[in-house]
């Protein structure tokens, strides 16, 4: 009877400590929790330390999903910040989680919210001033362990199907997005075989996942880089190994079409002939001999329409045009989509020296995704022969093509 009373004694310790440990953090919830689990005799049972666990998971999915407050303009400072601090709270809500819940399955699902690395900031002085810059020591620090994990997700016999998926997706669009520009290098040739293992395992272990579209995408720009002829080979594999009549496949083979197209365009002319708001067309036959930039994004986004100012001023004399896509996206979160004649009534007030034209699917819709892109903005740049010379969502790099292609600059 004493032995029976006494062998408790340690689980009954250590379930304590873990009360007064949530206290100490503030986590009043869990702390509550795990009391009541103690006097029900089932604190700390595997079932009600995984039952905190998933309340705990819904909400941090709850929260990565949510969006700024109705009424927030896109695109401007409000947004930006209002998105800055959701991921920073995310962040540490998240490992919070992993140290609360170590061997948790869901710990793995967890670290797939947590794909956006916190823009840490720091205040430094320098000549009696003081401002305050990116901690771009912290976040590469941060960029490491999270590479590092997700990596351990993939071979961790408890992590979900779903965990992996997303992260075969997070690691292949994160190489891209650091090694693209660098893919010529050593260390960006090593990290686009990375992605290729990493999309032929994904093919292999999860034949319908549903988003394979963001790994293909991604490595056929890193490869439209480094190799196009061995971008071909790829984009042509995709379409003959992906030929159902689904959603999926569907989509797999117009971005793969859309791609090829920008990967041909490069050799040879190209024709775009869109419609325009005015009811006429937005034809690149029209400006034969000139250079042409098509630029995919919201009329709505002002920061991008002032910088189209910008490279109009700079460069319209110099032989350079501009063929403005957009579709009805609103101002403000929550608002309804704009129609046509809203967008031709706005284009009219703001006197836009250039063409615009409309896709109805939205600006993420016909014309992008039939260049294989998916996100804005997205400025395509066709040269005064009629090819491609350039695809890019960076405007440093766009200027440096214009520039280029202008030859007010050398190579």
């Amino acid at each position: 009877m004493v032995l029976a009373m006494l062998s408790p004694l340690p689980r009954l310790s250590a379930l304590l400590a873990s009360v007064q440990q949530a206290a100490r953090r503030g986590r009043v919830r869990a702390a509550v929790l795990i009391c009541l689990g103690l006097l029900g005799g089932a604190a700390g049972s595997p079932a009600a330390e995984h039952t905190v666990a998933e309340k705990e998971y819904q909400a941090l999915k709850v929260f990565s999903e949510a969006g700024p407050p109705p009424g927030t303009a896109r695109q401007s400072q409000d947004e930006s910040d209002w998105m800055l601090a959701k991921g920073r709270e995310l962040h540490e809500r998240g490992l919070r989680f992993w140290t609360d819940h170590p061997n948790e399955p869901l710990r793995w699902e967890v670290w797939t919210l947590l794909t956006a690395t916190p823009l840490w900031e720091r205040t430094i002085t320098e000549n009696g001033a003081t401002r305050v810059v990116r901690d771009r020591e912290r976040m590469e620090a941060w960029w490491r362990l999270q590479q590092a994990r997700f990596e351990e997700l993939l071979e961790a016999p408890d992590a979900s199907p779903r965990a992996r998926i997303a992260t075969f997706s997070f690691l292949i669009t994160s190489h891209g997005g650091r090694w693209k520009s660098r893919v010529k290098t050593p260390e960006g040739q090593a990290a686009l075989g990375r992605m290729l293992a990493w999309f032929e395992r994904w093919e292999r272990d999860h034949p319908q996942s549903l988003n394979l579209i963001n790994g293909a995408r991604t490595i056929a720009e890193m490869l439209d880089v480094a190799d196009p002829a061995h971008a071909q080979r790829f984009l042509l594999g995709l379409i003959r190994r992906y030929p159902a009549d689904t959603r999926r496949d569907r989509d797999l083979r117009a971005m793969a079409e859309g791609r090829l197209k920008l990967l041909l365009g490069q050799a040879q002319p190209v024709w775009l002939r869109l419609a325009a708001l005015d009811g006429r067309f937005a034809d690149t036959q029209d400006y034969a001999g000139k250079l042409v930039l098509v630029a995919i994004f919201p009329l709505t986004w002002k920061a991008q329409v002032d910088f189209l100012h910008g490279l109009h001023t700079a460069y319209h004399k110099l032989g350079f045009e501009i063929i403005h896509v957009t579709g009805g996206d609103p101002a403000r979160t929550g608002d309804a989509p704009l129609s046509a004649l809203d967008t031709a009534l706005a284009v009219d007030e703001q006197k836009l020296p250039w063409r615009v034209a409309w896709d109805r699917q939205g600006t993420i819709g016909e014309v992008s995704r039939s260049f294989g892109k998916n996100v804005y903005p997205a400025w395509l740049l066709i040269a005064r022969d009629g090819r491609f010379v350039a695809e890019t969502s960076s405007q440093p790099a766009l200027l440096r093509a214009i520039e280029r292609e202008l030859a007010l600059k050398p190579e």
